[in-house]
């Protein structure tokens, strides 16, 4: 297994994300001009979306053993932020495989 993906099924990929770990950054430091510019451009199409009191996170991915990286904004979920704060993991279940898989809380969860 790599991460949720079976070696078997890695023929028919197209493509595919890894994560290798999360770090929390300052945002008085790491929160530039551009992100911020990013931030309220976020906000403000998830609220023409009607989720004006959406919380917004920003990502930074970083590509492998350069200087290289690439920033975007995702809208957190109030029954997210909630879940994670009472511990609770959830329950995935895939448009392509059969059944329900049980996920514990983790960062990574998060992000799915």
């Amino acid at each position: 297994m790599i991460g949720q993906i079976d070696r078997k099924d890695i023929t028919s990929l197209e493509g595919m994300l890894q994560f290798k770990n999360f770090t929390p950054l300052d945002a008085s430091h790491a929160v530039d001009v551009t992100r911020m510019e990013l931030w309220r451009n976020t906000k403000k199409g998830n609220a023409e979306r009607g989720f004006s009191n959406a919380s917004i996170g920003l990502i930074d991915f970083h590509t492998n053993n350069t200087e290289q990286s690439i920033t975007f904004g995702i809208m957190i979920h109030d029954e997210t932020i909630a879940k994670v704060k009472a511990g609770v993991g959830f329950e995935s279940e895939s448009a392509l495989m059969p059944g329900k898989v049980a996920v514990p809380l983790s960062p990574g969860a998060c992000i799915e």
